[in-house]
C-alpha cells in the first residue's frame, strides 16, 4: 500500500533513466513475444501491454529509482502509433540534457482502468501547463475511423494538427502557460517521414514552402478534429466553452495562421523532399533546421 501511494507521488522521469527503462521494456516484451511493428514498439504497444499484464510503470519499476517526484522540466506531445519507443530518447537528447526531467503520459499515466486514466488525464494538465519545455514530435498516422454508430470502420491517415488530444495539450500550453502564465513557447521536431509526406501532397515542387503553407490557409481544423467520437465531442467542447477559444472561426484563424508561420520556417527541410533540383540546392545552401516556433507571430 505504502509503495502504491509513493508511486503516485512520481511525475516525471530523467532522459537517462528513460533510457533504461525502454531498453528493459523493449526486452520484456520481446521475451513474452509481442508482436513488434517493423519500426519497433510504439505507446500502442506498451498500452496494450500495460493493460494485459497490470503495469503501472511509477509503481512496478519503483525499486528500481527510475523516475522522479519533481515536476517534469519536459512535457511532451506526440502520435502514439507515430513515434516508436526507442526513439523517444534519441529525439529528446536533441534538445535537453540527460539530467532533465520528462513527463510522457504512456509512462506515467496509469493506463489500467478507465477511472485511473480520468485521474491521469486531469493531473496531465497541470504538466503540460507548469513544465518549462514543451516539445511537439510532429508526425502522422494511421487511427481508427468510427461510424455514426460509434463502431470503428477502419483507418484512415490522422496528421498531429488533427489529433484531438495532440491539439488538446497543444491548446494547455498556448492558450494557458504561454499566455496566461508567461512559460516558454513549445518547441517542435518534425519526423523526417512526416516532410517527405506532407510535400508530397503540394500541388507543385519549384515553391514548395508556400504551396504546403497555401494547404492549410483554408483549412478547418475545427471540423476535422479526429478521435473517438466522444472524444472529439467532448475537446470541442473544451477548446470553446472552456475559455481556450471564442468560437470555432477562432479556433482555424488562429491554427491557420500557427501552421502557415511553422512550416514557411520549415521551409529548408521542406526543399530537401522538393523534386525540383534548385529546391535541394537551396535546402543544401540554407542549412536544415530541425526545430522550429510555429507560435510568434
Amino acid at each position: 500500500m505504502a509503495q502504491k501511494l509513493m508511486a503516485l507521488q512520481m511525475v516525471s522521469i530523467p532522459i537517462k533513466n528513460l533510457d533504461f527503462l525502454i531498453r528493459e521494456l523493449v526486452i520484456e516484451m520481446r521475451k513474452k513475444k509481442i508482436v513488434e511493428p517493423s519500426t519497433g514498439y510504439t505507446s500502442e504497444n506498451l498500452r496494450n501491454y500495460f493493460v494485459q499484464n497490470n503495469v503501472f510503470p511509477p509503481e512496478t519499476y519503483f525499486a528500481r529509482n527510475f523516475f522522479s517526484a519533481e515536476k517534469p522540466r519536459v512535457t511532451l506531445t506526440y502520435m502514439w502509433p507515430a513515434t516508436p519507443i526507442e526513439k523517444f530518447v534519441e529525439l529528446l537528447r536533441r534538445q535537453y540534457a540527460d539530467d532533465d526531467t520528462v513527463y510522457i503520459d504512456i509512462f506515467l499515466n496509469d493506463q489500467r482502468t478507465p477511472v485511473s486514466i480520468r485521474v491521469s488525464l486531469t493531473n496531465a494538465d497541470v504538466r503540460y501547463m507548469e513544465s518549462h519545455h514543451h516539445l511537439i514530435i510532429a508526425g502522422s498516422a494511421l487511427y481508427p475511423t468510427f461510424g455514426i454508430d460509434g463502431n470503428e470502420n477502419g483507418r484512415s491517415k490522422c496528421w498531429i494538427f488533427d489529433r484531438c488530444w495532440c491539439v488538446r495539450e497543444m491548446a494547455i500550453r498556448d492558450c494557458i502557460a504561454v499566455k496566461k502564465l508567461g512559460h516558454q513557447k513549445s518547441e517542435i521536431i518534425v519526423l523526417d517521414e512526416f516532410l517527405k509526406e506532407i510535400t508530397s501532397s503540394a500541388e507543385s515542387g519549384r515553391s514548395i514552402s508556400a504551396d504546403v503553407a497555401q494547404m492549410f490557409r483554408n483549412k478547418n481544423f475545427f471540423d476535422n478534429l479526429k478521435g473517438r467520437p466522444d472524444d472529439v465531442q467532448a475537446i470541442k467542447g473544451t477548446l470553446i466553452s472552456g475559455g481556450f477559444f471564442d468560437s470555432p472561426e477562432h479556433f482555424d484563424e488562429y491554427y491557420r495562421k500557427r501552421m502557415v508561420k511553422f512550416f514557411v520556417d520549415c521551409s529548408p527541410q521542406l526543399l530537401q523532399y522538393s523534386p525540383d533540383p534548385m529546391d535541394k540546392e537551396q535546402a543544401r545552401l540554407q542549412g536544415l533546421m530541425h526545430v522550429s516556433d510555429p507560435h510568434s507571430e
